[in-house]
């Protein structure tokens, strides 16, 4: 089975449409087609400049035995041109769905996927390594004798210049660790089961480099549930401890060890009392002995907002952290419109800028990217709400440092929120959430007549609306005499 690497150069303005200035860019990317579900999951710096990343597509409106995706590189340069590699077989069927850089050694990445002959039932694990300008350098397939189902799998180059494959075939039933060679030889296996696996989530060295984090969920069950947990192994692959993260924290979840041996890490957190339940996406920074540092609950309780599926917090300056997620995630096909939500912390968990963007499709967001130029590019799918299920398009966003789309033109239909109005509709009580400072939120009636004037003094502004009327009005949000944010808000 020779793996055939076919290369296509993006250039329609149909489906990219790119704004760039002369030093930070921003760009929008669309990937559409109509006859295609589409999904992003995963992107991540290149080895030298841009972002690299997975797209898979699948025929729509087949049988289901017909239908199967087809896995593309997708290489983006800092001025958003894009030129995208499609990996064939022609009998077999293959989808990667996690790469890594590849640091040591000659530089490239390293994908993992699963694979299966169209004449044969059994799924293969693949292990591809490409070189930066993404020729094969080798390719490596194991037979793990496991029933992929609901599966995760996570790798990390180690010191020594190998790798570790981290994978959850079967949700937390069987776990288990692979090591492969700098050629993706064998060198050692160990699986696990029970309450010894978990759903992996995310790999890293431990912070003295002694051995290796396995974070995931459902591992080392606790008595009235299982909880989000750290698994400790030694560099023989044997379990030596666990760290439990926060109670109401649950997956998809990304946790990265930073340089000075703390762990950042952005999920989500469901809190059913007191009614009503709220849902945040949540960051948390914990030392080198798991303690926890600083926390913070992002995004407005009152929908289901939910960190990203496959990297949720990424830096690439320990002091410039980016977190993202998707606020008002509903399913495969979304009835309500929803966003895209970033925002960009210091090293304590501090806010610089917090920003919405989307809200008239459904926008479902898979991976951030903290880029080499202090930007951030967010990946994930977006779709005209009410569509069928898996029918997706991409949509890849590239913002600058300030959280600003530079250069963005008149007729661009992007829309960029930098504060939230919540509930909507609402009742007593209505809640302005922004980073922004110095600002005023202005509600004018259905008559144009101006009912209240707030200042907006914090990160979230508690106002009381119990003495207005039921229906419907206009919020204008101001800095500086500068309109920053409109909109209507309902009271019922």
């Amino acid at each position: 089975m020779k793996l055939i690497l076919k290369v296509i150069l993006i250039f329609s303005l149909s489906a990219i449409v790119i704004h760039a200035c002369s030093q930070e860019t921003a760009f929008e990317i669309n990937i559409t087609d109509d006859s295609l579900n589409i999904v992003i999951p995963y992107f991540m710096n290149q080895s030298n400049d841009g972002t690299i990343g997975l797209v898979s597509k699948a025929p729509l409106y087949k049988p289901a035995e017909e239908t199967y995706y087809t896995c593309y590189l997708y290489k983006i340069d800092d001025t958003g041109d894009t030129t995208s590699y499609q990996f064939g077989k022609m009998d077999t069927i293959l989808v990667y769905y996690n790469m890594i850089r590849v640091d040591l050694g000659e530089p490239g990445y390293l994908l993992s996927g699963l694979g299966r002959a169209l004449d044969d039932d059994k799924i293969f694990t693949v292990f591809t390594r490409l070189d930066t300008a993404l020729n094969i350098m080798w390719e490596k397939i194991y037979q793990f004798n496991y029933f992929y189902s609901a599966w995760s799998m996570r790798m990390l180059q180690l010191k020594d210049s190998s790798f570790l494959y981290y994978c959850s075939p079967r949700l937390n039933i069987k776990m288990f660790l692979f090591k492969l060679s700098y050629e993706g030889d064998s060198l050692a296996y160990r699986a696990y089961e029970g309450d010894s696996a978990g759903w992996a989530q995310s790999i890293t060295y431990n912070p003295d480099s002694t051995g290796y984090w396995l974070h995931n969920e459902w591992g080392h069950y606790q008595s009235g549930g299982s909880r989000i947990s750290c698994i400790e192994v030694n560099e023989n692959l044997e379990q030596t401890g666990v760290y439990y993260y926060y109670g109401p924290y649950q997956s998809p979840f990304t946790s990265k060890l930073m340089p000075d041996g703390t762990l950042i890490s952005a999920g989500y957190s469901v809190m059913p009392y007191p009614e009503p339940v709220k849902r945040f996406i949540t960051v948390i920074k914990y030392d080198s002995s798991f303690n926890q540092l600083y926390f913070r609950n992002l995004t407005n309780p009152d929908t289901n907002s939910r960190a990203g599926e496959m990297i949720s917090v990424d830096y690439c300056d320990p002091s410039c952290i980016y977190v993202a997620g998707t606020h008002n995630l509903q399913g495969l096909s979304g009835h309500e419109p929803s966003w895209f939500y970033v925002t960009k912390m210091d090293d304590t968990l501090g806010i610089d800028f917090e920003k919405y963007i989307g809200g008239d499709d459904y926008y479902w967001l898979y991976s951030v990217v903290a880029t080499k130029d202090g930007g951030v590019l967010l990946a994930g799918t977006r779709a005209e709400v009410g569509a069928p299920d898996f029918h997706r398009d991409g949509y890849i966003i590239k913002l600058d440092s300030t959280g600003c789309f530079v250069g963005l033109a008149e007729n661009s239909g992007i829309h960029i929120k930098d504060a939230i109005v919540y509930p909507n509709p609402g009742r007593d009580k209505l809640y302005v959430r922004t980073a922004l400072k110095n600002c005023i939120i202005r509600l004018y009636d259905m008559n144009a007549t101006e009912v209240l004037t707030v200042p907006i003094d914090r990160h979230v502004t508690e106002i009381n609306t119990w003495r207005l009327k039921s229906g419907a009005y206009v919020y204008i949000i101001e800095q500086n005499d500068r309109v920053v944010d409109k909109g209507k808000w309902i009271k019922e």
